[in-house]
């Protein structure tokens, strides 16, 4: 049993970041004990020695607390960790300390064999960047009421590319482990998961005809693909499954085969309402729609939700698009469960959405990702458990944070990289995520597999990131 006593302040914030780095992540059966103290010493039942960090956060008076007083002073200490003894192998040979004190204490630098001081608030600053405390005391906001990249500490500081609390989190284990030799943790596995966001399943099937005549058009002069505006052609003008397969959206048959042959299990985010121009406004219920939802089904692949432009702070909205897919799945015959999905333009808010999907009934959420630049948004790789800062109590849910999108990466408007230069961060972000154990969750549009630079470009990132 390991033992971290803490002073008496924010004890339900404690117990929730306890519970997912110690009994989510670590599987160590622990106990807070409050104690008068400044920081937080933590010891294990039968075992000598000690391991202190500063408390900083959770330090915070109440009438500071959710306010910029609070936050990160900037630039952020670096932590020159070789110094401190112990082993570690980390993204880069320094880490940034969130919430810390590099002079803390003054023994920092003269550790012992029974006695670890580590430099940083490995809790505060965990529970920082899981719950995005950040995100409800700025207030800016983007053109989408979204809270943007670069206005993040981690951009800002230049970790977003770098699974920091999944670091602290080893920092803390080897220190541990260097102490207690005995202590076992749960074992560290990699995962990728394929996720896409169904915003336009068909190019042509169901469309108006002024938007089939702009893509036949572009398909021309723009993209010069003559062969792409005569299967749009084609899927216009044979019905049924044959036209299905000709329509240049109607990737799904591909990227299943794609991930079943990479040992993957793809999920398909669908829409089920439209709320402004930013929805496609597809009907589930058209014959081609609930051909696409039984194909899925039956391969073995997930369904889940991708609720329309609107729903953000609207969990009536959310909950009603919830349950009008659930009833095309039944009619359609692909009976699985709706549990999981994104939000539309990534509209994510740290202040509402988490407990309006749980008010909605749905269990998982992986929209905690920025939409103009790829990277760790909340600090990690892995999921955890929702938490509520207005509210201050956790939610029934499950946040897997999505790390990349296929957007972010080729947009002329967001990163702007090529094929080869999105290859090699996918790369060096899945080695990031395989050495902490994490989950690589990556979103690629069914409609962003038109180009045979895209098809390779995804094609390499499976290969190589799986």
């Amino acid at each position: 049993m390991v033992k971290v006593e803490a002073p008496e302040r924010y004890a339900a914030e404690r117990r929730y970041i306890l519970s997912i780095v110690l009994g989510d992540w670590m599987g160590i059966d622990w106990k807070l004990q409050r104690s008068n103290r400044k920081d937080v010493r933590i010891t294990l039942s039968g075992g000598s020695g000690e391991i202190r960090l500063p408390d900083i956060l959770f330090r915070t008076p109440d009438n500071k607390w959710l306010t910029a007083a609070a936050l990160p002073h900037q630039p952020l200490p670096v932590w020159e960790y070789r110094e401190s003894g112990l082993e570690l192998k980390l993204v880069e040979s320094s880490i940034p300390i969130i919430y810390g004190d590099l002079n803390y204490p003054a023994q920092a630098q003269q550790i012992n064999s029974n006695q670890k001081y580590l430099p940083i608030d490995i809790f505060g600053s965990a529970f920082f960047m899981l719950t995005r405390y950040e995100e409800v005391v700025e207030p800016v906001r983007d053109e989408h009421d979204r809270f943007p990249a670069h206005a993040s500490l981690a951009y800002q500081e230049n970790f977003l590319l770098r699974p920091i609390v999944d670091e602290y989190v080893e920092i803390l284990w080897v220190a541990m482990k260097q102490l207690w030799g005995g202590l076992q943790r749960r074992k560290k596995e990699y995962h990728m998961v394929i996720t896409h966001d169904v915003d336009k399943p068909f190019g042509v099937k169901g469309q108006p005809w002024n938007r089939i005549v702009r893509r036949f058009g572009g398909d021309l002069l723009l993209r010069r693909n003559p062969g792409m505006a005569a299967r749009r052609m084609a899927a216009l003008l044979l019905s049924g499954p044959i036209g299905d397969r000709l329509d240049p959206n109607n990737t799904f048959g591909w990227i299943m085969e794609q991930s079943e042959r990479n040992g993957l299990q793809s999920e398909f985010y669908f829409m089920s309402g439209k709320t402004t121009k930013y929805d496609s406004g597809y009907n589930l219920y058209s014959p081609h729609l609930q051909r696409l939802l039984r194909c899925i089904h039956d391969r073995g692949h997930i369904i889940g939700l991708h609720p329309s432009y609107g729903t953000l702070g609207r969990p009536d909205l959310l909950s009603a698009e919830a349950e009008n897919l659930r009833k095309a799945m039944d009619r359609a015959g692909a009976a699985q469960p709706v549990c999981n999905g994104r939000q539309h333009y990534l509209r994510w808010q740290a202040e509402r959405s988490w407990a309006d999907w749980e008010e909605a009934g749905l269990e998982g959420d992986s929209s905690v990702g920025f939409a103009k630049h790829v990277g760790f948004r909340a600090g990690t790789s892995k999921s955890f458990p929702a938490w509520s800062l207005l509210a201050s109590k956790s939610v029934k849910l499950i946040e897997r944070p999505l790390i990349a999108m296929d957007r972010s990466l080729l947009s002329k408007k967001k990163m702007r990289l090529n094929a080869n230069q999105s290859t090699i961060l996918m790369k060096r972000i899945s080695l990031a995520v395989k050495a902490v154990g994490g989950t690589f969750v990556l979103l690629w549009h069914n409609d962003s597999l038109l180009r045979s630079a895209d098809i390779k470009t995804y094609e390499r990132i499976l290969i190589e990131s799986s």
